[in-house]
């Protein structure tokens, strides 16, 4: 080494010392000094979760990290501060022990989150060295088990994840919380080992026969492509959230198919399960009806479930899963359902009741599919109903026009039983409105729903139709509505269709002034024509003989003080519907602000919102 180079790194440390001395009151000029310690750490703590290399390079000896000296004094507080090393993570393709060695040290004896992130595979080869690294990391940390409060797994290859599944099996971990292990898709030209292929039978990592919970606190559990059952049911015990993912199973061969048998069987081993987020494609189906034996299979008893979430729902699926499942307090049920791969006539069950039910979001790409997902359900408490029409995705190349959004079915036909007294709230999304063909059915079926308060109509095409429904009289008396006589609130957006007219019938309809107005006239109009009629001619009354009571008859014809007895005018207030008390209006091109502000002023005593 020259003396000029040994000259320039003396320089550069006598200046850094000379930072280091100057830093106290340099710093205190800087507004970073205005923060306690304890704010600090929590926003390094936010922001190392986000990009856990901002503490490596706090940490880094080298001299430019020195430049400036709050940086230096920051740096220093990240060091000393255990908590923000709580995070034990490792992210390199090649086996560095001594940054695990590194964060575990300054972790002290704070519990650990411990994630292990494999970077892209790039080449074949690389997949043999994330198996390495993964075992490699796991044996580092297995003697801290006692102090995991969450694990997060992210590899490609099925082999990198066992010694961690394995881990968890065969050791207690009081203080875990969240386990969280994902199978990435590698290339498909990569020779990435099949789950079908891998013998799990006698491997360690298959559940053990335990007593008792290990876990006891776990909570959350997700897994992502992955064999579900490998999960030890005593570690299982006490978990309220549960995700499981199987994606596009059926486009790469070594992913794992999901097995019907395999996730009831993990589902019943989830006595305390709230929540589940189930995510798959796959084909589900009843056993054969000759095989009762087999049945016991396929069933799982959830007593504590209140949300199930479904994404990628097959339509023909969604009755045999709902059917396995014995929920009697499942409360929410959300499901995004997929476009039918292939036809069937299996529908999973005749009919599925779901007696506690009171929320169901839907989404669907196309009308049968909704119908064919949704028409074995019974649920007689609903409450709210959401339906959403999620456009099928198509490149570019192949579109040619936009297509129109499918016809909303008929609420007869969506379920397994017609009418829900009990609905609320109701939301349609994406839609053309139509009107029924069966004339007894009602024009859209909303005598159906006698307890709607909310509905709301986004993007939808021939709304103009269904508003009109809804301000329609009584037919019997002309006062009153003829459907929703407890509507509230509406929400109307993107509706192209929909006119002023249209906003001005309904607000009208709905209005408890402008009907009781209406009944008024109704009434002076009937006295009017009453009093017309006795004017028209002289009524003289007949002379009762004496000793005649008031009820006698005269030659076999009955008397009265009075004029005969006549029907009852009908109780018209009976008929008078709720106050609509708030619209909103967003996106309808035949709809202005001006016109809000008009019907506004016309006071029917409805607030009205307009974007």
């Amino acid at each position: 080494m020259s003396s000029n180079t040994r000259q320039g790194d003396l320089a550069s440390q006598m200046t850094c010392l000379s930072l280091q001395s100057e830093a106290p009151n340099t710093l205190c000029s800087h507004p970073i000094a205005q923060l306690p310690g304890e704010t600090l750490i929590v926003i390094f703590g936010s922001a190392i979760w986000q990009n856990d290399s901002l503490r490596l390079r706090a940490a880094s000896s080298s001299s430019a990290i020195y430049t400036h000296p709050y940086v230096f004094t920051l740096a220093q507080l990240v060091i000393s501060t255990s908590s923000l090393w709580s995070l034990v993570s490792y992210r390199a393709r090649a086996w560095y022990p001594k940054l695990v060695n590194l964060q575990i040290e300054r972790s002290g004896l704070c519990p650990l989150q411990v994630m292990f992130i494999a970077p892209a595979i790039e080449e074949e080869s690389d997949l043999e060295e994330e198996v390495s690294t993964a075992n490699a990391f796991v044996s580092l940390i297995s003697p801290l088990v006692s102090r995991f409060e969450a694990v997060h797994f992210d590899v490609y290859e099925y082999r990198s994840f066992k010694s961690i599944i394995g881990l968890l099996n065969s050791h207690g971990a009081p203080l875990l919380q969240e386990i969280d292990i994902v199978v990435s898709t590698a290339p498909a030209s990569f020779a990435v080992s099949s789950h079908l292929q891998m013998d799990w039978t006698n491997d360690e990592v298959t559940a053990t026969e335990r007593t008792g919970s290990t876990h006891p606190f776990l909570r959350s559990v997700s897994l992502h492509d992955l064999y579900p059952v490998l999960v030890a049911a005593h570690t299982l015990t006490n978990v309220t959230h549960v995700q499981l993912s199987f994606t596009a199973s059926h486009r790469h061969w070594h992913k794992y198919e999901p097995d019907f048998p395999h996730i009831i069987q993990f589902l019943k081993g989830l006595p305390r399960i709230e929540d589940v987020f189930f995510e798959s494609d796959a084909f589900y189906q009843h056993p054969p009806e000759s095989d009762p034996a087999v049945k016991f299979l396929y069933r799982a008893d959830l007593p504590n479930l209140r949300t199930f979430t479904w994404k990628d729902a097959l339509p023909c699926s969604v009755a045999t899963v709902m059917d396995s499942l014995f929920a009697p307090r499942l409360e929410t049920l959300k499901l995004a359902v997929v476009k039918q791969r292939y036809s069937t006539t299996d529908n999973g069950s005749a009919s599925v009741c779901m007696p506690s039910l009171k929320e169901l979001y839907v989404e669907c790409t196309d009308k049968k599919g909704l119908e064919s997902a949704l028409c074995a359900l019974d649920l007689p408490s609903l409450e709210r109903l959401e339906v959403t029409h999620v456009p099928f995705p198509l490149s570019k190349s192949m579109i040619i026009a936009e297509p129109a959004p499918p016809v909303f079915p008929h609420i007869t036909y969506l379920f397994n039983v017609p009418c829900l007294q009990n609905l609320t709230h109701l939301s349609i999304c994406g839609f053309t409105i139509s009107k029924s063909r069966l004339i007894t059915r009602g024009d859209y079926g909303f005598i159906y729903t006698p307890s709607l308060q909310c509905l709301s109509l986004i993007e939808c095409t021939r709304a103009s139709g269904l508003l009109a429904e809804l301000a329609e009289s009584n037919d019997s008396i002309n006062v009153g509505v003829k459907v929703c006589p407890r509507l509230r609130e509406v929400t109307i957006a993107g509706c192209a269709d929909v006119s002023r007219e249209d906003i001005e019938r309904l607000l009208r309809s709905r209005s408890q002034r402008c009907q009781r107005e209406e009944i008024q006239k109704i009434v002076q109009s009937k006295g009017d024509a009453q009093q017309m009629a006795l004017l028209g001619r002289k009524i003289v009354p007949l002379r009762r003989p004496k000793g005649a009571s008031p009820g006698a008859t005269i030659h076999g014809m009955p008397t009265s003080p009075s004029a005969a007895p006549k029907a009852e005018d009908p109780n018209y207030e009976a008929f008078v519907p709720v106050q609509l008390e708030k619209l909103y209006i967003d996106g309808c091109e035949m709809v202005t602000e001006d016109d809000v502000f008009e019907l506004e002023d016309m006071e029917f005593g409805t607030a009205m919102f307009y974007w």
